[in-house]
């Protein structure tokens, strides 16, 4: 009869650790899943506030909801710098997109500087050029916009893939 306990005891004892052990397992494989979704989750919030300021600064109008954008997007783009691989390149493309971001968020301040002939109190040709030559870039920094967004995609793809995070 002893023996039978024993034995009884013995095997409980073991069916208890391996479901102990099967348990731990699957709460370990679940909290990695947890931390990668995390992870994915905050990469995702960096691209949802590129794309929302890169879909205004297409129609830019210098109004106070899209001006209220660019901080945001100052963040996601310091926070790129952490959460990204540094191989990955993204933060520095995030930075490129900032270069090109600047000059059309700031156009308006920019040509107050260059009044129109009609407005200066001496027309001046110079100032007419300065500012074709303005809106000229203005248009090369709103087209390097435009066809930035695939390549930021493709730069986040290795690091917002699921299956490897």
């Amino acid at each position: 009869m002893n023996a039978i306990l024993v034995t009884t005891t013995s095997v409980a004892t073991s069916v208890i650790a391996i479901c102990a052990l099967v348990l731990t397992f699957r709460s370990w494989r679940d909290n990695r899943d947890k931390i990668r979704l995390d992870l994915f989750n905050r990469r995702f919030a960096i691209y949802q506030r590129v794309l929302v300021i890169y879909q205004e600064l297409i129609v830019w109008q210098d109004r106070d909801d899209q001006k209220a954008l660019i901080q945001p997007f100052i963040e996601a783009s310091r926070e790129a710098l952490f959460i990204f691989p540094r191989k990955s390149g993204v933060y520095e493309y995030i930075q490129e997109f900032w270069n090109h971001t600047w000059p059309i968020t700031r156009f308006t301040e920019t040509m107050t500087i260059f009044p129109r002939q009609e407005m200066a109190l001496y027309p001046d040709e110079e100032m007419s050029k300065q500012r074709q030559k303005l809106v000229m870039e203005r248009v090369e920094h709103a087209n390097w916009i435009t066809g930035s967004l695939t390549k930021l995609e493709k730069l986040m793809t290795d690091s917002m893939s699921f299956e490897r995070l």
